[in-house]
């Protein structure tokens, strides 16, 4: 299900022959026709679920959602785009929410099969990246490095969403095969972070290793070695693959002045400018409707850069509100989970990771990009991502509990 949830919004980037994105400003239903496959696939698994008791007291809280999102693209001023949206984005969610519900009990009670869902989706999902990157990723110019194409999809999707999983990445693994595969992970990682040039995943991934390496054994020890084998991996790329990583960093920071005066520059700035004007002229409680930013700012931004402020342009109060509730509902949930006393090890440590890699998710999402459907982070196939950890929560508190969770 993770493999074909992060195949189906690459495919689209995928047919675009020239793998460069012509298809990046496209917006409607020609966007995400490739999504709504995914949706359909669902629909037929919730027919015929598998196990039912993790589906009983979360209606309440998917019918208010779907409610709200009804009124949110009547009252949009590009009805076609947001119901686009609305269909990846709020029902393919709830569909894939059931779907691994329905199914959580016998998949995810084992921890092995989870990790090795992550690792190989991980790997794919990069690999796919790198694809792109190879025909068109980086271009330099005087005012120093420009991401396209693939360094799009690296760095504006990949960083992103794939610090859900960053944490899950660093915890030791005894099964052989599957340490195997965590190391290949973390290479990619690397590779990932130094590919996409993003300032932001740099500090919050930084961020991330240095909270996780605050909760384990052996910290000096793994902090040596892995400081030892960037060393190793930087003198290999500039001496084989002739690429200079600061050189690089320097050009994307620093541009033609100091690295102050090009944090100074950001144009983040005045994006952040415009959306709050834009929701101040805008319907304050039900937003301008998901996907319209760029026809509501002056200066034709195709996102906020910051997820609070593109949900209250696109969604309004009420749908800051709603994610609010959902984010905090997960919080709160993992929290519960962790203060149990008989709670294992392994079950422990995956949840422990997971909510660092939450955290980095929306840490990033505060300067980050639209993820390609242009509605401002909180969206279809990144929001199921962060829906694998909402069940898994589920499914270790039924272990341990036999509890039924409202959503």
């Amino acid at each position: 299900m993770l493999a074909l949830l992060f195949i189906e919004p690459a495919f689209q980037k995928l047919t675009d022959p020239s793998l460069f994105g012509n298809t990046f400003l496209v917006f409607g239903f020609d966007r995400i026709k490739t999504n709504i496959v995914f949706g359909v696939t669902l629909l037929f698994m919730i027919m015929f679920p598998k196990n039912k008791r993790l589906l009983k007291k979360d209606n309440l809280f998917i019918f208010v959602v779907i409610i709200f999102h009804l009124f949110n693209v009547l009252l949009s001023i590009n009805q076609q785009n947001s119901l686009a949206i609305f269909i990846v984005g709020i029902v393919v969610p709830i569909l894939f929410y059931k779907a691994l519900s329905s199914v959580g009990l016998i998949v995810l009670n084992d921890n092995n099969l989870v990790l090795k869902s992550v690792y190989l989706s991980v790997i794919l999902f990069i690999c796919i990246g790198l694809l792109m990157f190879n025909n068109s990723g980086l271009q330099t110019s005087d005012i120093g490095v420009n991401r396209v194409g693939g360094g799009v999809w690296l760095s504006n999707v990949s960083t992103q969403i794939l610090a859900i999983f960053f944490p899950l990445v660093l915890i030791k693994n005894t099964d052989k095969k599957l340490n195997i595969l965590r190391i290949v992970c973390l290479l990619l990682y690397f590779v990932l972070l130094i590919i996409s040039v993003s300032r932001t995943a740099l500090v919050v991934y930084s961020l991330m290793a240095a909270i996780f390496t605050l909760k384990t054994k052996n910290k000096f020890l793994f902090i040596f070695l892995g400081l030892l084998g960037l060393i190793i991996f930087y003198y290999f790329l500039v001496s084989f693959l002739h690429i200079d990583i600061i050189e690089m960093y320097s050009s994307r920071f620093e541009k033609s002045g100091s690295l102050t005066n090009t944090v100074e520059s950001d144009a983040r700035a005045d994006v952040f400018k415009e959306a709050l004007t834009s929701f101040i002229n805008s319907n304050l409680f039900f937003g301008n409707g998901i996907s319209t930013f760029n026809l509501v700012n002056n200066a034709g931004y195709t996102n906020a850069h910051n997820i609070i402020l593109n949900m209250l342009v696109e969604r309004g109060i009420i749908g800051l509100g709603l994610a609010f509730i959902f984010f905090y509902g997960i919080f709160k949930r993992s929290n519960y989970l962790l203060r149990i006393e008989n709670i294992q090890d392994d079950d422990r440590k995956m949840i422990e990771s997971l909510k660092i890699g939450l955290i980095g998710y929306l840490l990033i999402g505060m300067t980050g990009n639209d993820l390609f459907l242009n509605s401002g982070f909180i969206n279809g196939w990144p929001l199921c991502c962060i829906i694998v950890f909402l069940v898994l929560i589920q499914v270790k508190l039924f272990k341990y509990k036999n509890y039924d969770t409202e959503f």
